[in-house]
């Protein structure tokens, strides 16, 4: 069940999905569940420090762990054909 404050945060990211939502450090780091929650749902967070962009928050662009999907040989010399 989500607080007041984290439905407020989710229905702002929803209302701005087309763009990231920034936020400062302090901000960041007194919510940081609620934030994480929010990435790991899709959404892009931009954290700023004195109104400098020092990280960007998003989902990986693949799952870490899982070994890469080969299709077909690499090369002859890879010792690794399919």
């Amino acid at each position: 069940m989500m607080t007041h404050k984290e439905e407020t945060m989710s229905q702002h990211l929803s209302d701005n999905a087309s763009s990231p939502q920034k936020i400062g450090v302090r901000e960041f780091r007194g919510n940081l569940t609620a934030y994480l929650r929010q990435v790991r749902q899709g959404s892009t967070i931009l954290v700023t420090s004195h109104d400098q962009v020092v990280a960007e928050l998003r989902p990986p662009a693949s799952s870490y762990g899982n070994p890469p999907i080969f299709s077909g040989a690499l090369n002859e010399n890879s010792g690794i054909c399919f």
